[in-house]
């Protein structure tokens, strides 16, 4: 579904974006480890894509307006994020750290 309307970020989020630096990371994120058989990587993908229209906001991204007059807004994405395959608990935790140790693409 396109995008109707700009949808601004609230004053709040603008300012975790605005003290992000090198040095202080403000972004969340989070890894869930679940005690069961893993789907097949295709059928997740599948469940998942089946699912997305319900939140657009993972398909966006910030744009900043010209010459940063205001609040920058949310805009459809359309490279999407990028989810790799990882073959061992120690592996995604480590892919995790190595995330959340950087300041997010902008």
């Amino acid at each position: 579904m396109a995008q109707q309307h700009l949808d601004r970020l609230s004053a709040l989020d603008a300012s975790f974006l605005h003290q992000e630096g090198p040095e202080s990371h403000m972004h969340i994120g989070a890894l869930t480890l679940f005690d069961a058989p893993a789907p097949q990587f295709d059928e997740l993908l599948a469940l998942i894509g089946a699912r997305l229209h319900l939140v657009p906001r993972y398909r966006q991204r910030l744009a900043r307006p010209p010459f940063d007059r205001g609040l920058p807004v949310w805009i459809d994405d359309a490279a999407g994020a990028r989810c790799g395959s990882f073959g061992s608990s120690k592996a995604s935790r480590a892919a995790v750290s190595h995330s959340s140790s950087r300041p997010t693409t902008r």
